[in-house]
Order: structure tokens, then sequence, then C-alpha cells
């Protein structure tokens, strides 16, 4: 028997025992990443059931959002809200909270939640600009109606609240007294029915100078 032939059963073993060595090395690297990741969603799972028997804090939607599997935009989206709809949340990880008294953990990132406070933060902005704009535009309506009827008179306006006060530019004669003391009761009218208001007036000063004043009363 030569040499070689005496060496191939050698050979054989050890090639058997590094292939057996490989597939124990693959199956304990796969044993620990499934147990890994078990023990990961078991714990997330845990926490959140701890976390359902506390109290959370109370949040809405801004629209239509994702709620993810994890804290992290890689991770799987597993439903989307309804606008506005009411999340209790927990604990905080980064910039994503994560979503109480659900029967799998979900995330959902803090930019597209907002609170109480912050909605009622948010309407009261809507609704300064809302009457900001309003006030402009009616403002420059009764601007308008001066310049068809008395600009030649009439030196300033301004609103405030339920009256109009006019600055006129010079003493007024009998005759353009007379005709701004109708404009004045048109303005007080318009006012009113602008600002849905019962009573609205409208004061006429030369400088300083107090020279009349009409008041609206709306008929019941």
């Amino acid at each position: 028997m030569s040499k070689n032939s005496s060496c191939l059963p050698g050979c054989i073993g050890f090639i058997g025992v590094l292939v057996g060595g490989a597939l124990f090395i693959i199956f304990l690297l796969f044993f620990i990443g499934f147990w890994g990741r078990r023990e990961a969603i078991q714990g997330a799972r845990d926490l959140n059931q701890k976390e359902s028997r506390q109290r959370g804090l109370i949040f809405y939607t801004k629209g239509t959002v994702n709620l993810r599997s994890g804290p992290a935009k890689r991770f799987e989206v597993i439903r989307k809200s309804k606008d506005g709809e009411r999340l209790e949340l927990g604990n905080k990880t980064g910039e994503w909270y994560m979503v109480l008294g659900t029967s799998k953990p979900l995330f959902v990132h803090s930019s597209v939640v907002e609170n109480e406070d912050q909605i009622w933060i948010r309407e009261q902005k809507k609704r300064a600009r809302k009457e900001v704009n309003e006030e402009s535009h009616g403002t420059a309506r009764f601007r308008k109606y001066v310049e068809e009827n008395v600009s030649h008179l009439v030196q300033t306006l301004e609103v405030e609240g339920s009256t109009i006060f006019i600055r006129v530019k010079d003493p007024l004669a009998a005759q353009d007294r007379q005709r701004m003391k109708s404009f004045a009761n048109n303005m007080a009218r318009l006012l009113s029915e602008y600002q849905g208001v019962p009573n609205a007036s409208c004061s006429i000063y030369f400088g300083d100078e107090f020279i009349l004043r009409e008041s609206y009363r709306k008929p019941y």
C-alpha cells in the first residue's frame, strides 16, 4: 500500500471534523441571533405591558401617520393612524414615543403628534390670523367706501372695536358737515353688519377736536 493511500482516511476524517465544526458554529450563531431577537421582542412587549399599567401622556395625531414596530424609520409600518386619533404614549426613545395599550410594540415620531395644550395654542394662532385678516379686509373695505364718497374731506380712518374714527382734513362747512353726518351714519351701519354686532358708531374729528358722532342700532 502506498504512502498516499495510508494518509487518505486521516485526511477525510480531518475534513469531516472541519465541516462538522463549521456547521456547529453556523447553528450556534443562528440560535444566538434567533434567541436574541426573541428576547428583544419579548422585552419590548413586557415594557409595553408595564407602561400600559401606568398612566401615559395623551396625544393626538396630525393627520394620517405611520405607527412602526420600532423607534426608527427603518422599522416596519404596522398600521396607519386616523387623522386626530387619540394615542396614549409612554417612554420616549430619541424622537420616538412608545404607544401604550397595544398588543404589539408600536412607536410614533414626536413630530406627528400634539397634546391638548399644543392644539389649543395652534387654534388660538389660527383664530388670531383669521381675525387679523378679517380686520385688514374690513378696514380696506371702509377706506374704499371713503374714497368713493368723501375722499376729499377725510384724512385718516381707523377701526377700533365697534367704532370707526375719522379725522377730516379741514374744518367742515355747513354743507360738508351735513354730508359727513349722513356718511358717518352709513359707516356705522356697515360696521354693524360687517361685525355682526347690534350697535356700532362712527366719530368724526378735526385734529383733536370732536365734531360729530353717529350711532347705529340694529332693529329687532
